[in-house]
């Protein structure tokens, strides 16, 4: 049971609003959920989060080490690395596991999880796209899933003919706003989630959304995801940072995403 982090689930919960569900990979639907304040409502531009490409250096750790790498940003402003950042060359092939800022001129490790099973150097580490939901929920699933889970999801993550799946998972549009979420589902399932949850200390942060569209549709959805939760067929995990934005992490205990994509990845590839 983890009743003690549906508060936490909520409240996240409570400043996002759901889109239009889109189909993905293997009968999946991915549902988008965007965070909206009074004041982005009203100008969207006044949010910046510069993107991680050009103004971040990326680098191995001396050793190399496969679960974290170095992020050196050179300029002088911070920047928001976003969870799901694909990263190519370098020992293997990455992809960001959490939202991290690097503050101006500052350098640090940042969480990443292996992509493919090669392990020697191809180059500089470089920024190379964004994973959409799905394949970023099998990543998240081998990364805090259970420990027979997370072997499976890793081999179904590496399995995959350079994470091209049905519907492309790179650079998909559901993914691409910084301040947005998902939430992936089968039928009535929910089979994981990434909930952007901000800090309620941000001065003039309201803590409600106005003008949310078809209100009985997302009540249902809030509703499966805190009762998955409180059964503990959710599992909810926090990361990324105070600065950036706090994300919660929810993943299934079970096999049913990654028997999904691995579907998805046979049917294309027959």
């Amino acid at each position: 049971m983890q009743h003690d982090v549906l508060p936490l689930v909520l409240e996240a919960l409570s400043d996002l609003d759901a889109g239009d569900r889109r189909p993905a990979p293997g009968g999946l639907w991915v549902v988008p959920l965007a965070e909206r304040t009074a004041e982005e409502a009203t100008n969207p531009r006044s949010v910046s989060r510069p993107p991680a490409g050009g103004s971040i250096i990326w680098s191995e750790f001396v050793p190399p080490d496969p679960a974290r790498v170095q992020a050196q940003n050179v300029s002088m402003e911070p920047v928001v690395v976003e969870a799901g950042a694909v990263l190519r060359g370098g020992m293997s092939g990455r992809a960001v596991l959490s939202t991290r800022r690097v503050p101006p001129a500052a350098c640090g490790g940042i969480a990443v999880e292996a992509i493919g099973a090669r392990w020697w150097d191809d180059g500089p580490l470089q920024v190379q796209g964004r994973l959409a939901p799905v394949g970023l929920a099998l990543l998240l699933q081998a990364a805090y899933g259970e420990a027979g889970v997370r072997c499976s999801a890793r081999t179904a993550v590496w399995g995959l003919p350079d994470l091209d799946m049905v519907s492309d998972p790179i650079d998909d549009p559901i993914g691409s706003s910084p301040a947005s979420g998902w939430v992936v589902v089968s039928g009535n399932d929910v089979l994981a989630a990434l909930l952007p949850r901000r800090s309620r200390a941000t001065p003039g942060r309201p803590h409600a959304v106005a003008e949310r569209r078809e209100p009985d549709r997302r009540t249902r959805l809030v509703t499966r995801i805190l009762e998955d939760v409180a059964r503990g067929d959710l599992a909810a995990h926090f990361a990324g940072d105070d600065h950036a934005g706090r994300e919660v992490i929810l993943v299934r205990h079970d096999l049913r995403l990654v028997d999904c994509v691995i579907a998805a990845s046979a049917a294309q590839s027959r």
